[in-house]
């Protein structure tokens, strides 16, 4: 019988390209996974003054995988706040030093 509880060796690629995105567009969960869209705002390039929201990457990730997300920004986010990096407010959340 074969241990299934061994996670798997990570293996690092290099030619994966890194995705920059500065909103979370939108996150649903549909009842079997969840699903993320990344968006980035872009300044108008007609000089009209306005922005425009682009994706830029949609994530979609079964409920172990979402909680393990959650679990490690967490985890993540405490740590920012023990370092004084992040300070926990009232209604917004927590806010950038």
């Amino acid at each position: 019988m074969e241990d299934n509880t061994k996670k798997p060796d990570y293996v690092s690629d290099y030619t994966v390209r890194e995705t920059f995105g500065d909103t979370v567009v939108s996150l649903v969960y549909d009842g079997a996974n969840f699903r993320m869209e990344v968006g980035v705002s872009r300044m108008d390039q007609t000089g009209q003054g306005g922005n425009t929201m682009h994706p830029v990457a949609r994530v979609v990730m079964p409920m172990p995988c979402a909680n393990d997300l959650r679990n490690k920004l967490n985890g993540l986010f405490e740590q920012l706040e023990q370092q004084g990096v992040l300070k926990r407010g009232n209604q917004e959340g927590a806010k950038l030093q």
